[in-house]
């Protein structure tokens, strides 16, 4: 009876952790969406799930003949970015995240089609700097076709 009970709550549980979680796919990226109250997503660390709190989400696409920007903000309280860039074009491009202070956070060519994930507690463990953020996006090969999203959170 105690193994019935024990294997119920544990099914339960994963039952309603998995209800609480979307994955989203388009062609071969895949996206992890929430349907958690209020701006919160599970954050796994040290094997123990806790709740984060997205300070800003961004995402968008940039096309040009061969140099454009975006820019997104990062509340105060929140310096834990991560963004994903995907280089839709078959050349290169150079991708350059700067604060409005001039501290250049990130730089990076991407081959044509390809992909990369930054995520600021790796170069920073301390967080970023909150305020204004400018991505700047550069290829001297040809036109620049970035697809981007990001998200600051509270926690690494």
């Amino acid at each position: 009876m105690k193994k019935i009970l024990a294997v119920s709550i544990v099914i339960a549980a994963v039952a309603v952790f998995a209800t609480s979680i979307n994955f989203a796919s388009s062609g071969d990226s895949a996206r992890v969406t929430d349907n958690l109250p209020a701006a919160k997503a599970p954050n796994i660390a040290g094997g123990m799930v806790r709740s984060v709190e997205y300070g800003n989400k961004w995402d968008g696409s940039v096309a040009a003949n061969n140099s454009t920007q975006s820019a997104f903000s990062v509340p105060g309280g929140f310096g834990y970015v991560k963004m994903w860039f995907h280089n839709k074009d078959s050349k290169s491009v150079t991708i350059t995240l700067r604060h409005e202070s001039g501290k250049e956070y990130y730089s990076k060519t991407l081959l044509g089609n390809s992909q990369d994930i930054w995520y600021s507690a790796t170069d920073y463990p301390q967080g970023v700097r909150a305020g204004k953020y400018t991505v700047q996006f550069h290829s001297s090969e040809g036109a620049v076709d970035v697809q981007y999203n990001g998200f600051a959170t509270d926690k690494p």
